[in-house]
């Protein structure tokens, strides 16, 4: 599984530390320039300041705090000085869903070049930090890890697993329903069914927001969950019905109808 897969996490250790190691770049007795990575490991090199000790890159080399680092420097290349729960949720909301028998593995999904500046300038940074890698004609974290050792997306994380497992339930719900081949029998619909999808579109109003009534332009991971939740929710009869996500109310159905 490459969401698991280290290779990912050596490959941007090992940009880190030649980055590290670059920056020792330095003129030598012989004239010209010469690339001090090139002396760095070797043992029989003079110990002289063209040589990097271990001590140098002890930073570069810790694997526990990498990604974190990584993460917060990415954050703060967005511009994101203060931080804000919501523009984390709006950001982090199309790229991670849940998995496993109890929903509770962290799953990573491919989304769409967001539609708006603050989501779009976070994934050009998150990119040139290579956290974020194409995939497809989208985007998708490059680890797990990201979610895992960054504190703030481990703590938006375990505040969205409610909601994360309803959609994932949906998920597969959607998928019955393209199996029946797109049934327009509503006789199994219920009222909580409704205020179910209501929840799942308010959390991806950013990320859908501009979609209107086609889903052509979702990643296939949402384009499915986006038809099926607009079905579901035709059937709403209470315009005036609150819609509450992670806890706050969010709106009506009318607003998201």
């Amino acid at each position: 599984d490459s969401e698991d897969a280290i290779l990912p996490l050596i490959a941007l250790k090992l940009s880190r530390l030649f980055d590290n190691i670059r920056k020792h770049r330095k003129p030598i007795a012989t004239g010209g320039l010469k690339d001090a990575s090139e002396v760095a490991f070797d043992e029989h090199a003079p110990q002289s300041s063209l040589c990097i000790t271990r001590d140098e890159i002890q930073g570069p080399l810790d694997f526990n705090s990498l990604i974190a680092q990584e993460a917060e420097r990415a954050w703060e290349g967005a511009g994101k000085t203060i931080f804000d729960e919501k523009d984390l949720d709006s950001f982090l909301q199309p790229l991670v869903t849940v998995g496993g028998p109890n929903f509770d593995d962290i799953q990573l999904q491919t989304m769409q070049p967001p539609p708006y500046s603050a989501e779009q300038k976070a994934a050009v940074s998150f990119k040139r930090h290579r956290l974020l890698v194409p995939n497809g004609k989208g985007l998708r974290l490059v680890h797990k890890a990201v979610i895992r050792d960054w504190k703030a997306a481990s703590n938006w994380f375990n505040q969205k697993q409610d909601f994360l497992k309803k959609q994932e339930l949906y998920r597969h719900k959607a998928w019955e329903w393209t199996n029946r081949g797109r049934s327009q029998d509503t006789g199994s619909i219920t009222r909580e069914n409704i205020n179910d999808v209501a929840e799942i579109l308010s959390g991806y109003f950013r990320s859908w927001g501009l979609v209107g009534e086609s889903s052509k332009s979702l990643a296939p991971e949402d384009k499915l969950l986006f038809d099926y939740c607009l079905f579901v929710f035709r059937q709403s009869q209470t315009p005036l019905e609150p819609i509450t996500y992670m806890g706050t109310e969010t709106g009506k159905h009318v607003h998201q109808a």
